[in-house]
């Protein structure tokens, strides 16, 4: 933001970013997060099977895909026990990330894409996700909750 009162510019630290100037204001009052997000869920819509993750502050991003990667790393949230081959979810297909009291999502470049709300994902690029929104890892639905 500029200082009207001079030329200089003034650095708005990431999580304490003024709501006039955020791109995305949550119209919906169950969207807002706390800064002690404790677990994260993952419900799908076939069947109605969930999967719960953590996400503390500072957590390490929660990797989201089918069984290992080609370069062994595991994947944290493994799709496969939800037919995530048959849905064309990629191993290394998507990934949660925390910056204070907000959670995002990337997608790793996948083959088949993530859709945030119906909308596709820039792939490598953050996505603020809120709870109750709608995830799709290729064509595999799924509803995003907090749990706090």
């Amino acid at each position: 933001m500029i200082d009207k009162k001079s030329t200089t510019l003034s650095i708005v630290p990431f999580d304490t970013e003024p709501t006039e100037y955020t791109t995305h204001v949550p119209s919906n009052p169950k969207r807002i997060f706390t800064s002690r997000i404790a677990n994260c869920q993952l419900m799908f819509e076939s069947g109605g099977a969930f999967f719960e993750f953590p996400m503390p502050p500072k957590s390490s991003p929660v990797c989201v895909g089918r069984q290992s990667s080609p370069d062994g790393q595991s994947t944290a949230i493994d799709l496969s026990n939800f037919n995530g081959f048959d849905f064309g979810v990629s191993r290394t297909h998507a990934r949660f990330e925390r910056s204070g009291s907000r959670v995002f999502l990337r997608d790793l470049n996948s083959t088949n894409g993530t859709r945030l709300n119906g909308k596709r994902l820039t792939p490598m690029n953050v996505h603020e996700v809120f709870h109750g929104d709608k995830i799709e890892f290729g064509r595999l639905p799924a509803r995003f909750y907090i749990k706090s």
